[in-house]
């Protein structure tokens, strides 16, 4: 408690006061645009840096049509995205945005489930075939994870939401590299992240919990 007091101290501190209130829990029909739209852009700026403005509309009116949801009205959406720290605006003429965050706090912002589960199936499926550093990337993919859910102090269960989704639609292979990855790296059991995510694969409560 007195972490996560203090988290929400220095937040509100750096000016994110009214940040940690945007978006969460909305259900609005504007959040539920702005939220694909970010998702779009946070997919297209991490793929490219710089992706030009042109682009950036073109992707998000693509997916909220896919979603059935009016495709107008986009750069007031990627202010607002802007404004709650997802995006920031950039000097430059061609390439107007750049991400605020990390794609991984964005992710859990926006309630981006898809991303995050497609980023965890990448890092599992290297793990599996044995890939070069896989396991460093995986744990280095659950700790940036882990801090994210931490962002929003205010909200310390609901911020955890989009990575549970997306662990509760991986495969139970994957489930279980999971919980192999996540139980075998003490760097990250003192984030309730990581251990929530254990109880929901494996059942059994972590043994250092109040009973």
């Amino acid at each position: 408690p007195a972490l996560r007091a203090h988290a929400l101290q220095t937040a509100l501190d750096a000016g994110r006061g009214a940040q940690l209130l945007d978006g969460v829990g909305e259900a609005s029909a504007e959040w539920a645009r702005a939220s694909l739209v970010g998702s779009a852009a946070v997919r297209l700026l991490t793929k490219d840096p710089n992706t030009t403005l042109m682009r950036l509309e073109l992707g998000a009116r693509k997916v909220l049509e896919k979603h059935g949801l009016p495709g107008n009205g986009v750069p007031k959406l990627l202010d607002r995205l802007v404004a709650v720290g997802v995006l920031a605006k950039t000097s430059s003429g061609t390439a107007p945005y750049a991400l605020a965050v990390s794609s991984e706090e964005a992710a859990f912002h926006l309630g981006d489930v898809g991303a995050l589960r497609g980023a965890l199936s990448g890092a599992l499926k290297d793990v599996s075939a044995k890939a070069p550093q896989a396991q460093v990337r995986l744990q280095s993919l659950l700790l940036r994870c882990a801090r994210a859910s931490e962002t929003w102090p205010r909200y310390p269960v609901e911020a955890r939401w989009p990575f549970l989704k997306a662990v509760a639609l991986l495969d139970k292979g994957e489930q279980s590299l999971l919980s192999d990855a996540l139980s075998k790296d003490p760097g990250l059991r003192h984030f309730p992240l990581i251990d929530t995510a254990l109880l929901m694969i494996t059942g059994r409560q972590a043994d250092n919990w109040v009973k």
